[in-house]
């Protein structure tokens, strides 16, 4: 449990921070060059996710069975080279021969960022498969903090979207440098034939899929900027990052924990495989869904308190919609995937996400013209949702995933008296009024939990403090805490 909170407020404090970085550029920026800078961030997405993302998912489920680790840091750095040369010719390429050139400074420094932000996961994707959560809290938490400086200070010195995503990078790099990971050093290159097969094997399927799923995230904002132009690319941008990122981030900070603690479990003791993800359904949607719901419920002050006057009205529109996408895109992604993942049928996944692109493209062809950063927030959730639904629809003949109804149904209660009640306070608007109304909802829904007895949360607290036991009401069971 201990490790599970470190790993969690080591993302949740980057994302606060991000919101700050991201109430500051919706100010100190014009709106032309924060959708610049929003398309910057799309293709750093692209990069980091859809080029590189299958190295660090196969370093996390190689590094806890692998025989000499030395190799198969090696050979993920080799691949990790290797890609990002091919991704500076491509780009160069594109430059010269697409008629590109007044996109120059943004895309050089979308992919000096992108190279660095990948070098940087990779880093936190080690400590994250080896549990060192210190560590991981020590990176994760000083690269929010040199980014809210840095890229604070860039946009506010030079107003430019290139110049703040260089900001960007190098908050990544010395974030980096914060702990030494030798393993994954310049210094410690190797090629094996036999490692370098199994990843692939494992990645190259798993590449393909994430690689879809990144042109569908960023789709919405590619076809904006085609269909409307920038402002609507900044528009839509400002709106999920105040509707999505908390959600992500919370997500973020649990679910790769989460796919390494089944991982182990899996590989050291497969019987307890299915108590392991269930326990892991449960904290994942017992985060998410709560916060999806708070943030619909103070959306209108959300978008006051984070962001300029000009993003208001497009942040309280979308929040329904992106933030229901937001929960969608977890749930997939760090446990109907896991599925796959686990019985090694990564190609499948493949299929999946080209089904929700193919949605996403339609829905938003059809809707961007009419409805605009709204067609676009729709477009996105149905396509999120077509592809989750069947996928988990598959994955029973793949590797049957266990879905505990009881605990489920006990979330979803809490979740929904909590927005009822947070509903109520939403008239009242400002920063003072926001930090009473997001502890009464972490308030009702922490009580909420205690007195439904999820995941057998009453048995925990009283096996940490035993002085509690002589007022508490009996419980069935052996305390089981949460790993």
């Amino acid at each position: 449990m201990q490790g599970r909170v470190v790993f969690l407020v080591a993302r949740l404090i980057p994302s606060v921070l991000s919101l700050v970085v991201a109430a500051l550029l919706t100010r100190l920026l014009k709106p032309e060059e924060y959708g610049l800078y929003a398309l910057g961030l799309s293709i750093i997405f692209f990069l980091t996710i859809g080029v590189f993302e299958w190295l660090g998912l196969s370093l996390m489920r190689m590094a806890a069975g692998a025989s000499r680790p030395e190799l198969l840091y090696g050979t993920i750095m080799t691949c990790f080279i290797t890609l990002l040369g091919v991704c500076v010719i491509v780009a160069g390429l594109g430059l010269m021969l697409g008629g590109l050139g007044n996109y120059a400074s943004l895309v050089l420094a979308s992919l000096f960022a992108s190279s660095v932000t990948v070098w940087f996961e990779l880093r936190q994707r080690l400590q994250m498969a080896e549990l060192r959560a210190i560590d991981y809290f020590r990176m994760s938490v000083g690269r929010g903090l040199l980014t809210t400086l840095l890229v604070s200070a860039a946009a506010f010195a030079w107003r430019s979207a290139s110049l703040t995503l260089f900001a960007l990078a190098a908050s990544n790099l010395l974030a980096g440098l914060l702990v030494p990971e030798r393993q994954l050093g310049f210094s410690r290159f190797r090629f094996d034939r036999k490692v370098f097969a199994s990843v692939l094997r494992f990645g190259v399927p798993l590449s393909v899929s994430v690689g879809l799923a990144t042109v569908l995230m960023s789709l919405d904002k590619w076809l904006l900027q085609a269909l409307s132009g920038p402002e609507a690319v900044g528009l839509f941008n400002a709106a999920a990052l105040v509707t999505q990122m908390p959600i992500l981030a919370l997500a973020g900070g649990i679910g790769p924990l989460a796919y390494s603690l089944a991982v182990r479990t899996l590989e050291l003791n497969s019987k307890a495989t299915k108590s392991q993800l269930e326990q892991n359904f449960i904290i994942l949607i017992g985060i998410v869904l709560p916060s999806a719901a708070g943030v619909v419920a103070l959306s209108d002050n959300l978008a006051h308190v984070i962001v300029a006057e000009f993003y208001w009205k497009s942040v309280v529109s979308l929040a329904p919609w992106l933030s229901a996408a937001a929960v969608v895109a977890t749930i997939r992604a760090y446990y109907i995937d896991t599925a796959f993942q686990l019985a090694n049928r990564t190609l499948l996944l493949a299929i999946f996400t080209l089904l929700a692109l193919v949605v996403n493209l339609a829905l938003n062809m059809w809707l961007i013209p009419s409805l605009g950063v709204l067609g676009a927030a729709i477009a996105s959730f149905f396509a999120l949702l077509s592809s989750s639904v069947v996928a988990a629809i598959y994955s029973r003949f793949v590797f049957p995933l266990p879905l505990p109804i009881i605990d489920t149904a006990k979330v979803l209660a809490s979740t929904g008296v909590m927005f009822l009640v947070v509903r109520q306070l939403a008239s009242w608007s400002g920063p003072w009024a926001l930090l009473w109304q997001v502890p009464v909802g972490c308030a009702v829904y922490t009580s909420l939990v205690i007195i439904l007895n999820i995941l057998n949360v009453r048995g925990w607290i009283i096996q940490r403090f035993p002085l509690l036991r002589r007022w508490a009401p009996p419980y069935g069971g052996q305390p089981q805490p949460p790993v």
